[in-house]
């Protein structure tokens, strides 16, 4: 951020770190020229109809979702999309895993969780593996045991949630207790948080993610990120590197 400062340039953050907007001098004052947008896919989708239509370049950071970019011209990403990250889960699942019958835990509150699962179970049947269970949820909620009331998920090898970290930590918890021996998979919702949510009992599931500690870096942004890690710490979350490449990106 320090290196967009040195450029003269007005870096303004929405609470939440919903946005990061990019300003310069107009004849008017201070007019908006670039916008990059580190949210979530049906958050990401409202923003980017709204900029198209202004005319502002948007990347999208946390946003996996195609018809995201899919909005208009001045619309781009940094991160992957869910038809690659779900197939990659299911060649995973099927290949590394060996699994062969799978469940399904979908949180249907969001356009992430259904796309997610649906281009899974397609990939996942093309290898030769079979969605033998799905349930259907909204989070939120105290008690996730109902989701586990027929005892079908104790016949899958693997089951997949492709939710957020907070719901899927907490439906993990209650499938160990209720005594589910499958292995669990998520998609890059999930995040180390979940840790804090259900303690140990998530060390043994599987997600995807766009950047990892030990994943290599183009030259520049590996620079951008030790002066980040020096003044900030250590980083987390991979939506922190995707949002300083996204920074990279504008300039």
């Amino acid at each position: 951020m320090d290196r967009l400062f040195e450029k003269g340039l007005l870096l303004a953050f929405v609470v939440g770190l919903v946005s990061c907007a990019w300003a310069q001098p107009s004849g008017s004052g201070q007019q908006i020229v670039k916008e990059s947008y580190p949210g979530l896919s049906s958050g990401a989708l409202g923003s980017a109809e709204v900029l198209q239509k202004a005319r502002i370049p948007m990347i999208a950071v946390g946003a996996t979702n195609p018809d995201v970019t899919q909005v208009g011209d001045y619309i781009f990403r940094v991160n992957f999309v869910d038809s690659f990250q779900g197939a990659a889960l299911a060649e995973f699942a099927y290949t590394d895993l060996g699994a062969r019958r799978a469940g399904l835990l979908v949180n249907v509150e969001n356009r992430y969780s259904p796309y997610l699962a649906e281009v899974f179970t397609e990939q996942f049947g093309q290898l030769g593996g079979e969605v033998l269970w799905y349930r259907e949820y909204l989070p939120g909620s105290s008690d996730y045991a109902y989701l586990f009331a027929d005892g079908r998920a104790r016949d899958m090898d693997m089951v997949f949630v492709p939710g957020y970290e907070d719901d899927s930590a907490q439906i993990l918890q209650t499938a160990r207790a209720s005594g589910i021996k499958a292995r669990f998979l998520g998609g890059d919702g999930w995040g180390p948080a979940m840790f804090d949510y259900a303690g140990e009992v998530v060390q043994d599931g599987y997600y995807t993610k766009a950047w990892h500690p030990h994943a290599g870096l183009v030259q520049g942004l590996r620079d951008v990120l030790a002066s980040w890690t020096e003044k900030w710490g250590p980083v987390r979350r991979d939506v922190t590197v995707l949002t300083l490449d996204a920074c990279s990106l504008l300039f």
